[in-house]
């Protein structure tokens, strides 16, 4: 069968007879958004084929030749770097240098670090090209156990060697000058990445291959034989669901210095979090889903430019929407969903249940429209979503807090990391019940906190140990069967 696809360009393949139409897509290059992992749910994959019309490619069967019509898309996400980076003009570079990485599910990030200077050069962003195997880690793993495996490792190894490249041309840096790389991530990518399997980290009792810290070439984490000189460490995690990105986090906020309780809670696709001084720390995860991010929602998407990011009510049929980079708008990512729900309730559009008005009950509720003519809305399948993403995040704070056997009192500082909660209003979280009323004054948002915790750990030389002693004091708190847990996220699902 001839498969020929018109995006930027028009390009023809050859592909099987009966195959799928996204694992095509896929197979030849074609970054198809597939959030709920090719089940036919999230809709993203929608696709025009020439004379038979709009389809959804993860459930289209290719029987005969044909045409699909890509619409072309700006994929400059607004990914978080790491923010303290410093300008080389007119500065003599060194001789020594290293990258800090963070492997996240949906965003990537690299520094650049002069370590004789000890200071931060420029840091690289791009989204994890393996979201279009599902935009969560449990849909990461299921297409790795399918048979992915290596598609998935062969992803983010482009993924990174591209990013390491870019870093290299951006500051006039060699690439044989790159002698150190520490890498940060939840256990599923570093699984993915090192191309072990994920048969064991997805089901009870969720056991990883291999969670301790590691030391590897750069030809064999990358693929890249002009990388063989590079000196990889992959820092160490704590379980299958709370990996290295976290332990990496708590490194970068001196949680094993701390005397006074501090709570650190990672809003991402998974809501990641731990409670404690640097004598005992209790972590746990949270199904928070991929919400904060765009996913699930009906026009959500990523922080692209032109993502609806804020939202204002301003009185009947006067809606007023920020975008990222003052783009025309086409969807909604995870900050405007708040915002939206924030102003719903505002609003009386919805009630404390998370019920929307009448009006708006089947269609949503209207924000903008798209240049394209689409309607963007925000829909009560939306508002549920978000809903079950705020009260696993305020659910795990609670039974977290109440197992550490400390008070909203006597916690310190909560550090609020990930790119969802660096640019969240905390003030609005608060509202709406997704974090104690108490703890407002409290909270800080940290940004990249495994990326910054990655440059640390390049730039001391007591990292290892550290980490190492993050990992001994760190008890995980599994929250599937405990009563308590399910009781506190049935009484958050409802807006205060």
């Amino acid at each position: 069968m001839i498969l020929t696809v018109k995006s930027q360009s028009i390009k023809s393949h050859i592909v099987e007879k009966e195959s799928n139409l996204l694992s095509a897509l896929q197979q030849h290059g074609y970054l198809m958004q597939a959030v709920c992992g090719g089940n036919g749910i999230c809709g993203k994959c929608l696709v025009e084929i020439e004379g038979q019309g709009k389809v959804l490619a993860c459930k289209t069967i290719i029987d005969a030749d044909m045409t699909v019509i890509l619409q072309a898309k700006d994929e400059e996400y607004k990914v978080l770097g790491y923010v303290e980076e410093q300008s080389t003009e007119n500065d003599n570079l060194s001789n020594e240098y290293a990258v800090a990485i963070d492997i996240g599910t949906t965003t990537l990030a690299l520094s650049l670090v002069d370590t004789s200077k000890k200071k931060v050069l420029h840091t690289y962003t791009s989204t994890n090209s393996q979201r279009v195997y599902g935009a969560d880690v449990i849909s990461r793993i299921q297409a790795s156990n399918a048979g992915k495996k290596d598609e998935l490792r062969t992803r983010i190894q482009e993924d990174l060697c591209h990013g390491i490249r870019a870093l290299s041309d951006a500051c006039r840096v060699e690439v044989e000058q790159i002698s150190l790389v520490v890498l940060a991530g939840n256990t599923t990518m570093l699984h993915l990445l090192m191309g072990y399997s994920c048969e064991t980290l997805g089901v009870y009792p969720f056991v990883p291959i291999k969670i301790e810290e590691q030391e590897s070439s750069g030809n064999i984490v990358f693929g890249s034989p002009d990388m063989k000189h590079m000196r990889v460490k992959m820092l160490p995690g704590i379980s299958a669901f709370v990996g290295a990105d976290i332990v990496s986090g708590l490194y970068a906020n001196d949680f094993w210095r701390k005397e006074k309780p501090c709570l650190f809670i990672d809003l991402g696709t998974n809501g990641e979090m731990a409670i404690g001084t640097k004598e005992k720390i209790i972590v746990t995860s949270v199904a928070a889903g991929p919400a904060f991010e765009g996913g699930n929602i009906t026009h959500g998407m990523g922080s692209v430019k032109g993502a609806i990011c804020g939202v204002t009510i301003a009185g009947e049929n006067r809606i007023l929407c920020d975008t990222i980079g003052d783009g025309s708008p086409i969807g909604i990512c995870g900050t405007g969903v708040m915002e939206t729900v924030v102003e719903l309730l505002r609003t009386r559009l919805i009630d404390t249940s998370g019920k929307l008005d009448e009006e708006y009950f089947e269609d949503g509720f209207l924000l903008a429209i798209a240049d394209d003519g689409t309607d963007i809305v925000m829909t009560q399948k939306d508002i549920r979503e978000f809903q079950l993403a705020k009260a696993a995040i305020r659910a795990g704070v609670e039974t977290l807090i109440s197992q550490y056997g400390t008070s909203y009192e006597e916690i310190e500082t909560v550090y609020l990391a990930g790119g969802f909660g660096y640019f969240m209003d905390v003030k609005k979280a608060v509202e709406i019940g997704m974090l104690p009323k108490e703890l407002q004054k409290k909270t800080v948002a940290v940004g990249n906190a495994s990326l910054g915790g990655a440059v640390k750990c390049v730039l001391q030389e007591d990292a290892n140990a550290v980490c190492k002693t993050l990992v001994k004091i760190s008890t995980e708190l599994l929250l599937a069967s405990d009563e308590a847990f399910q009781k506190k996220y049935m009484q958050y699902m409802m807006f205060e």
